[in-house]
């Protein structure tokens, strides 16, 4: 493990983050309301419109005896009517103060249903949490965060149950990041994604760790995975020169190891309070088993903002 000293820069006047329509998809499972919450506090910081989904999708089981179809019709109607219901009161008691809610209400497939309302309302952020699924469950199941993660054209924050929030309702200034971990593996997306990620770092004025983790393994002697580590230095390096008109304090680290767990492993060292990646990255993941920002999103420790192309 090593840690480089850091560096700062001015950011200049007029580029500030814009995110101004959050969607933040609702089931009433205590996830999702965690996710509500961190949707509320960043609409609140950016003065966003804030979109408030639930989308009805009756379990296969409800399909098996029906005698007609409009039997299941009725099933899906009622479920949308409670839903309403159920949105309009969670928005009440929210007190939200925000330029605009919008409360969307439908049925079908739930990943395609979110991915069509980003398209339909120019979505710039979505915020949900996760049920954190794994092993069997997930294989059979799949994930609705996965595909959202991977197929949405723009960023998604996730959150779970994290060891430390960065929102905070009560407070006149909802949203404090205070140090943000920004992994790296020198692909395209993953340049995008640190460039995002330093643009929410600039936001707060955060501490920035750009991170990397070099894989050893038998199929490298010692001496290459120096000559890789010393390179990955360099690329970082490049990295942060490129962006020095941020304003954010930046320092490097890299680790040796399997990427999932040296992120983990460095986002708890340096109390992190936001891990931001790329969502199409070429790490060396099982792809039966999810990439690496699965399997961090999956940990729940730390809410993850997930970049899956250059984002303006």
């Amino acid at each position: 493990m090593e840690l480089k000293p850091q560096a700062s820069a001015e950011k200049p006047t007029g580029e500030s983050l814009q995110i101004r329509n959050i969607l933040c998809p609702v089931d009433f499972s205590e996830s999702s309301f965690k996710g509500f919450a961190y949707a509320i506090c960043l609409a609140r910081h950016f003065r966003s419109c804030l979109f408030l989904l639930n989308t009805a999708n009756l379990s296969p089981r409800a399909y098996v005896g029906a005698a007609e179809p409009v039997a299941v019709g009725e099933m899906l109607e009622s479920d949308v009517n409670q839903a309403g219901a159920k949105m309009r009161r969670l928005a009440a008691e929210a007190g939200l103060e925000l330029p605009e809610v919008f409360i969307e209400l439908n049925e079908g497939d739930i990943p395609d249903q979110i991915l069509q309302s980003i398209e339909e309302h120019q979505i710039d952020l979505v915020v949900m949490g996760t049920h954190g699924r794994k092993g069997f469950e997930r294989l059979m199941l799949g994930s609705v965060t996965d595909r959202i993660m991977h197929q949405a054209r723009c960023p998604l924050l996730v959150v779970q149950n994290p060891l430390r929030d960065f929102v905070s309702r009560g407070e006149a200034e909802p949203v404090h990041v205070k140090t943000i971990l920004l992994p790296v593996d020198f692909s395209p997306n993953s340049d995008w994604a640190f460039r995002y990620g330093l643009k929410w770092a600039s936001e707060w004025s955060s501490k920035v760790i750009v991170f990397h983790a070099l894989q050893e393994t038998s199929f490298f002697p010692e001496h290459n995975l120096e000559k890789e580590s010393a390179q990955a230095w360099e690329k970082m390096e490049r990295l942060v020169l490129a962006a020095a008109h941020e304003k954010c304090t930046i320092a490097y680290e890299v680790r040796h190891g399997a990427a999932k767990d040296e992120i983990l492993q460095a986002a708890e060292a340096r109390n992190a309070d936001l891990i931001v990646m790329g969502s199409r990255g070429v790490g060396r993941s099982d792809p039966t088993w999810g990439s690496t920002i699965s399997g961090v999103v999956r940990d729940g420790r730390f809410p993850v903002l997930a970049v899956g192309h250059a984002s303006d």
